[in-house]
């Protein structure tokens, strides 16, 4: 988007893999994703807007009700850009020194296959248990202080999903035929269901059952009663309680842990 000599460059980010899914909340200044779009865009049609001299950055994110932009130069993105070409090329070397970190590798596609977070990932394993082969000894968690725990807890975050992105590209792996030694696919356990519930309904209404047998009452929900009786109805607040459900850590956006 053109304004003056503003190119305004927006991203509506999803958030996550689900289409505008709720997910990791992002802010434009500094976000490299957001810088590469920009030249991306200055590359593109330089040759027609050759009198831009600041970008402006969007992230929305709108099921995550946040919105951040923020401005840089020409001059700045274009300082950012040579950064860029020189941290790409260090990244398609033969022997790249890659640096697995939880917030890096997230979203990577390549994350099942890294030698080097899986060797990262086992490391940090390996350095809370005595044996990450069965049997499986565990240190006495209680040698841990609440700062080691603070500073484990992103490790395991980093761990779990390269867990479940191995499980899932071994799963892909064996639908497709090849071969993953030592594992094969089963078939999990299926719930039957009708084809055509019209048509069964019809068909059972035939049969010695009475219909209060072929048929199952359900009362509606909280939620589903406030849109039949609207969000002030006395009798919501009076018989709907909010269960206790349990609760889980999260880490704070801003931690001192030095």
């Amino acid at each position: 988007m053109l304004r003056g000599r503003q190119l305004r460059c927006i991203q509506l980010t999803p958030s996550a893999s689900a289409v505008m899914g709720k997910g990791v909340r992002v802010e434009a200044e500094n976000n490299p994703q957001a810088l590469l779009y920009a030249l991306g865009a200055l590359n593109e049609y330089e040759f027609i807007f050759d009198h831009i001299t600041t970008f402006k950055l969007a992230m929305v994110q709108p099921r995550l009700d946040h919105i951040s932009e923020h401005e840089i130069s020409r001059d700045e993105l274009l300082v950012f850009g040579e950064q860029a070409k020189k941290r790409a090329a260090l990244a398609l070397a033969p022997h790249a020194d890659f640096r697995p970190d939880p917030k890096a590798c997230k979203f990577c596609r390549a994350k099942a296959r890294c030698r080097a977070l899986a060797a990262r990932s086992l490391q940090v394993a390996a350095q809370e248990f005595q044996n990450v082969v069965t049997p499986i000894a565990l240190k006495d968690i209680t040698l841990l202080n609440n700062r080691d725990i603070a500073a484990l807890l992103p490790q395991l975050n980093m761990m779990a999903d390269w867990i479940k992105s191995v499980e899932a590209t071994a799963l892909q792996e064996l639908e497709q035929g090849r071969d993953i030694p030592g594992y094969k696919l089963v078939t999990g356990r299926s719930i039957r269901k009708w084809r055509d519930e019209a048509q069964a309904e019809q068909s059972l209404r035939h049969t010695h059952l009475k219909v209060a047998e072929i048929f199952t009452q359900k009362l509606v929900s909280p939620a589903q009663a406030e849109k039949l009786l609207g969000k002030k109805h006395p009798l919501l607040d009076e018989l709907a309680i909010h269960p206790q459900v349990s609760q889980f850590w999260h880490r704070n956006q801003i931690s001192d842990l030095h």
